[in-house]
């Protein structure tokens, strides 16, 4: 709340960026196309036009561009360009629903940021979790914090991101990813939305502590000593594949 906005004007070209790439991802069938497929959903009326959908589709998108191999550039989190777009897009798009000022926004993705760095640290750059599953956790923070949540409601979310989706793994990056980016990115949205009624979920509940940092370091063990395997036998299942 205290940084000058001006030093955070780097994060909107990150913004741009990936709203750019999204753009072009719904123009017409990347990779499996589920950002397009989901507009189409959208205009036939299967599908409501609300934040959570538009959340979802423009993730969905810039994630079919990228992992087709599409013509353009993709700003990157900690290493990652699917990470930089579950990182970024869903607060950017969940602030036009919400009318969250642009300086508002900065401030939620800077906080965002912050908590996906540290999640990050623990879990490590790379692991058997998906990485949507802790980018999108920054982004219910997010979320959160431009609807007007306080510490604990911001903490809740990310507490209900890591009950819902902490179990996904990372099986190599390919189209298909664009389907875990769009659901941990609807997931950020709700998450939120259960945080700022108060539905969070409670320390009872799994690998699931009562503060945040602890329970990211319940996620840290869990992929350091219990997913030590998952790497080799995903390679050994896609060999094996006939």
């Amino acid at each position: 709340n205290e940084v000058d906005v001006k030093d955070l004007a780097f994060i909107q070209e990150g913004i741009d960026m990936n709203l750019d790439i999204a753009k072009k991802g719904l123009e017409k069938k990347y990779a499996i196309g589920i950002g397009p497929c989901m507009q189409k959903m959208v205009l036939n009326g299967t599908l409501s036009n609300d934040m959570v959908t538009d959340v979802k589709l423009t993730t969905a998108a810039a994630c079919d561009f990228r992992m087709s191999g599409g013509n353009g550039s993709v700003m990157t989190y900690l290493g990652s360009g699917n990470q930089g777009l579950e990182t970024m897009l869903p607060a950017a798009v969940a602030a036009k629903h919400l009318q969250a000022s642009p300086e508002k926004l900065l401030r939620a993705e800077l906080l965002g940021m912050l908590i996906i760095m540290y999640m990050k640290k623990h879990v490590g750059r790379l692991s058997p979790i998906c990485g949507a599953t802790l980018a999108g956790s920054g982004s219910a923070a997010a979320i959160t914090y431009m609807m007007g949540g306080n510490l604990e409601q911001i903490s809740g979310a990310v507490q209900n991101m890591m009950g819902g989706v902490a179990g996904m793994f990372c099986d190599g990056a390919k189209g298909g990813c664009a389907l875990k980016l769009s659901i941990c990115a609807g997931e950020a949205v709700y998450a939120a939305l259960y945080a700022m009624d108060n539905s969070i979920v409670q320390a009872t509940d799994g690998i699931i502590s009562t503060a945040v940092e602890d329970t990211t370091k319940n996620l840290m063990k869990l992929s350091h000593e219990g997913l030590t395997d998952v790497d080799m036998k995903v390679i050994e299942i896609m060999q094996n594949k006939k």
